[in-house]
């Protein structure tokens, strides 16, 4: 819920000072900081999600749709998206991925983490919009052939 939040503030706008509507350089400042706190704020927010009873709660649901599979005969796979931001050597979500990845294998669950199929690519090259970060035509393409490999190849 606070990331919904924050992208609405993050894609809309917001009251500026007095002092940028005399002056486009002060306004440009402004929304370079603003934008700045923002990032920020959700770069927190995302973090501390994983720390967060949210997490223990998935966790548990991830355990019960895999003993779910294996009883009805069905396989199930987690995949992990990155987050379209960053996705040179400074990408910010890294120890999440970690997380995930490591609660998988601890779990016997199988999981294809696709951050290094985006890894180093430009990340708004991915978007859908500039104002919607979702994964575009172009990251649904390499998400399916990364999927699809791993399905055709790795067995359990």
């Amino acid at each position: 819920r606070q990331t919904v939040r924050q992208n609405d503030q993050w894609t809309k706008s917001w009251d500026s000072s007095g002092l940028s509507s005399v002056s486009r350089l002060w306004g440009i400042f402004e929304r370079m900081r603003r934008g700045r706190q923002l990032q920020d704020e959700f770069l927190e927010t995302t973090r501390a999600s994983f720390d967060s009873p949210r997490w223990s709660d998935c966790k548990t649901i991830l355990r019960g749709m895999e003993k779910i599979s294996r009883e009805d005969g069905f396989r199930f796979v987690v995949v992990v998206f990155p987050i379209f931001w960053q996705l040179d050597g400074s990408y910010p979500f890294v120890e999440i991925h970690t997380k995930i990845d490591t609660f998988c294998d601890k779990a016997d669950i199988e999981c294809v983490d696709l951050l290094e199929t985006f890894r180093g690519r430009p990340a708004e090259s991915l978007w859908v919009h500039p104002t919607d970060r979702h994964p575009n035509e172009i990251a649904h393409h390499l998400a399916a052939k990364q999927i699809a490999s791993y399905l055709l190849t790795a067995g359990k």
